[in-house]
């Protein structure tokens, strides 16, 4: 299985380009409303884990923009981001790669 080096510029390269091909053509048109948004928090526990689903998918990937890049909706849409990235590049799953590719997408 091919793997990644953290530190290099290919790599942050890379991941720029997926988070750019699951936000499609017109990223700005798939905006998160504050409902959305209000809805999902509501939807977390008491520790803050999802137990309704993640923030977006993979196929209606979006980011909320009004917010610091580490807001809830954002770990989330950063999880969704780490597991499709490593699907679509046929890495070897692991919390650790997961974990770095959501440091990188949260960036």
């Amino acid at each position: 299985m091919p793997q990644l080096c953290f530190t290099d510029n290919h790599h942050q390269d890379s991941v720029w380009r997926h988070i750019l091909r699951l936000l499609g053509p017109a990223p700005l048109h798939s905006v998160v409303s504050e409902e959305e948004v209000l809805s999902f928090i509501q939807s977390l526990n008491a520790c803050g884990e999802e137990i309704a689903g993640p923030s977006c998918m993979a196929n209606h990937f979006r980011l909320y923009l009004d917010s610091p890049p580490r807001h809830p909706w954002n770990r989330s849409a950063a999880a969704v981001f780490a597991n499709n990235y490593i699907s679509y590049h046929k890495l070897m799953l692991s919390a650790d790669l997961i974990d770095s590719l959501v440091e990188d997408c949260l960036k």
